[in-house]
């Protein structure tokens, strides 16, 4: 099968079609992202540049009925989790070319990306304040809920989760979408969240629109559980949006 890099060093390949989960190109051994999307590592290793390729690459994949089907879904079940919890100000992390802000209701709204590409794009929308990583988190505001959709696959600086960590104050929820990480990965960022002072629930996806997917919340231990319950609350409500 016909394969090329786009760039010189930019990770990211392309064959014609899509093709199997893993092929062999000039010595190495490459894995289907996504279609006919090949990476050299697993995506949480990718570089800043890296992603901002890839984000462009796939970037017309998107609007194809079966994907833009899976990603419609898992970002109405974000914001069922959002929702669930009565959030009144949600931060997208890694907003992409196509931000969750009309399905989030009557809520105050901004957005974070680290490719200045997505960012100008997102402002051309006129949605909210839309931020720019790293140069801009701590211009990011307090909000009750953060939501990250099709991001937590990607390498997370201990800078963006303790980021993270100020956003959402003692009382609120980071709720994402997590595929193609291994356990062990998983575990680690798992752990570095931790590290930041936010604990983990976690559910399967009963629909498993992605391989080995699953939700996460994210949530600071208080001594009542209070915010446990209500992280629980949370993916109850985003499993069920999956399960429809």
């Amino acid at each position: 099968m016909a394969c090329q890099e786009v760039a010189k060093g930019s990770r990211v390949f392309l064959t014609e079609h899509s093709g199997p989960r893993q092929l062999m190109h000039s010595g190495r051994r490459l894995f289907r992202f996504m279609d006919s999307i090949y990476l050299d590592r697993p995506s949480e290793k990718l570089d800043r540049e890296s992603i901002q390729i890839l984000n462009e690459v796939r970037r017309p994949l998107l609007d194809r009925s079966e994907v833009a089907g899976v990603n419609a879904r898992v970002r109405q079940a974000l914001a069922a989790g959002a929702q669930a919890v009565a959030a009144r100000s949600v931060l997208e992390w890694g907003c992409g070319y196509h931000p969750m802000h009309e399905l989030l209701g009557d809520v105050d709204y901004a957005a974070v990306d680290i490719d200045p590409g997505v960012v100008a794009h997102a402002r051309g929308l006129g949605i909210g304040p839309v931020h720019l990583a790293d140069r801009d988190l701590g211009d990011i505001a307090p909000a009750d809920v953060i939501v990250s959709p099709f991001v937590f696959h990607f390498r997370i600086p201990r800078r963006h989760i303790a980021t993270m960590r100020r956003v959402v104050g003692p009382a609120g929820f980071v709720l994402a979408n997590v595929y193609r990480r291994s356990p062990r990965a998983r575990r680690e960022l798992e752990n570095a969240f931790r590290d930041a002072g936010l604990l983990l629930e976690r559910r399967r996806d009963p629909a498993q629109l992605c391989v080995e997917h699953e939700f996460w919340c994210l949530y600071a231990p208080d001594r009542a559980g209070t915010n446990q319950a209500r992280a629980r609350e949370a993916l109850e409500a985003v499993t069920a949006a999956t399960d429809l």
